[in-house]
């Protein structure tokens, strides 16, 4: 009775909802992906410049003294490789990386 008219009423305004999250289709206007912003902020960071900055705001943050004097230094320490670190890395912070020509 009502309440099974308010339920489907719920149910139907759900797949309305589900639908749309799904789309992406043509005409609507809006962006069918996540909005990235491309800069050139890190273009002139080198591996060395990106290391020493890593290891002042470890100190900064967590009042802790990173003993490594650079990255190939921790992953040949640790055993752990470059490219695995720098995924994690990403991973963890959500930053977004693209090949440099």
């Amino acid at each position: 009775t009502d309440t099974e008219e308010i339920v489907s009423d719920e149910v139907a305004a759900t797949k309305k909802k589900s639908k749309k999250k799904k789309g992406g289709g043509s005409g609507s206007g809006g962006a069918s992906g996540p909005v990235t912003k491309t800069t050139s902020a890190g273009k002139d960071l080198s591996q060395g410049k990106l290391w020493k900055l890593l290891v002042e705001d470890v100190l900064q943050h967590f009042l802790y003294t990173l003993e490594y004097n650079s990255v190939t230094h921790m992953c040949t320490t640790c055993g752990v490789s470059e490219v695995s670190l720098l995924r994690e890395f990403c991973n963890k912070t959500g930053v977004q990386i693209t090949l440099k020509d």
